[in-house]
């Protein structure tokens, strides 16, 4: 195989940063998203939040 040149180095690197920050962001959205939905009760923000849940 190849040596990887440094902007292909860069490349990836960036890639799998950006992977790592969505998992991080879909993480903790799930997590604020449980919190609201099994706690809201009557708020409207479980229903703008949450609207996808079943």
């Amino acid at each position: 195989m190849a040596e990887l040149a440094p902007v292909d180095r860069l490349l990836v690197l960036a890639v799998a940063i950006l992977t790592g920050a969505t998992l991080l962001v879909a993480v903790e959205a799930h997590a604020f998203c449980s919190v609201f939905c099994i706690h809201a009760g009557s708020m409207t923000i479980e229903t703008q939040i949450c609207s996808g849940r079943s």
